[in-house]
């Protein structure tokens, strides 16, 4: 462990962090409401998320190396913060239970396949392919916040009417922090550090030019809604794949995830948490599904063999799976204990 090393884990927990504020007043955004009142909401879910993954690395029980401590607090900082979205106008007491319970039962198996040594579905040596654990953060995470809107009672859908600099000012900043997290959790500088650099920068231009015309085609107009989650469906398939993809199929996998998250996203305006949840569950399986067949040296055009695949369809099928159980039956029991819900502010 150098000083170059300790940079890197530096610089990757503190750009997961920025993402935490910029991805959540993203979705606010999209959904047309203010961050009048959500802060401390936010601030605790994000906080709780964090020191459950920080102790669970402390515990010694993960296998999880000591460089990856900080990026696995921010990590799980983001978990909780993007799983506990669909709570934000509702009681403190449920969104940090919901936020910690839902770190400790999903976050921690998702984070030790990531960055333990357990994790080698049918033997591959291979272990699960995922630079910046896009299997805790946007599978896992998404899916816990999906199930939470199975018991929801209430719409997000308001009339909202974006103007395109508010977004395209947070998807700069967004861009900047995730080219900081992806170069971060290399933990070194060497020959993988270009490819990372060049692909962290291609794919979300090339997620945000599908899901505009994914747009165009779909709805005859071109919107802030479309270019953010074009963006986010590229960024996404990038915090998975961009250490492990030539640029041409990372093209390829930045198109599918970016056009995916545009057509099958929720296509009410106003649906900003619904959205942002799909778009991560979506872009994130999907682009680790494609590294079994596109990953460099490792995967199915290259080997001819299948098991790659099958390991990270394992995966993806089973954080989406547990997510879901969990965010659901978490939200049908905690649903009790609110009593301080709020209504949904009109911009």
């Amino acid at each position: 462990m150098d000083v170059m090393n300790l940079g890197l884990s530096a610089l990757a927990t503190i750009s997961v962090l920025a993402v935490v504020p910029l991805l959540a007043l993203l979705q606010q955004r999209l959904a047309g409401h203010s961050m009048s009142g959500l802060w401390p909401g936010i601030v605790l879910s994000a906080g709780l998320g964090g020191l459950v993954a920080l102790a669970f690395w402390a515990s010694g029980v993960s296998g999880i190396p000591a460089l990856i401590a900080g990026p696995i607090t921010g990590l799980g900082a983001l978990f909780a913060s993007v799983a506990t979205s669909p709570l934000r106008y509702h009681s403190r007491l449920v969104q940090g239970l919901f936020s910690a319970i839902s770190t400790g039962l999903v976050f921690l198996p998702a984070s030790v396949a990531v960055f333990g040594s357990a994790f080698d579905f049918l033997f591959t040596s291979a272990g699960l392919i995922d630079l910046g654990a896009s299997l805790p953060e946007f599978v896992a995470a998404g899916s816990v916040g999906i199930g939470a809107f199975v018991f929801q009672r209430r719409s997000e859908v308001t009339t909202v009417r974006m103007r395109w600099w508010p977004v395209v000012s947070l998807i700069a900043a967004l861009w900047f922090a995730w080219i900081g997290w992806l170069v971060g959790l290399e933990l070194a500088i060497d020959d993988s550090t270009s490819t990372i650099v060049l692909n962290a920068i291609l794919m979300p231009v090339v997620g945000v030019i599908a899901g505009l015309a994914v747009e165009r085609i779909r709805h005859r107009s071109t919107t802030p809604r479309g270019l953010a989650l074009g963006f986010l469906g590229g960024a996404i398939a990038a915090a998975a794949t961009c250490a492990f993809l030539e640029p041409t199929l990372a093209v390829i996998t930045a198109m599918i995830a970016g056009g995916l998250s545009t057509l099958l996203t929720p296509s009410s305006r106003g649906a900003g948490a619904k959205a942002i949840l799909a778009t991560a569950l979506i872009a994130g399986g999907s682009s680790l599904l494609l590294l079994g067949f596109f990953a460099k040296d490792l995967a199915f055009i290259y080997t001819g063999q299948p098991e790659v695949f099958f390991g990270q369809l394992a995966a993806v099928a089973a954080s989406a799976v547990l997510g879901f159980l969990v965010g659901a039956t978490l939200w049908w029991l905690l649903r009790r204990l609110d009593g301080s819900q709020r209504s949904l502010p009109r911009r």
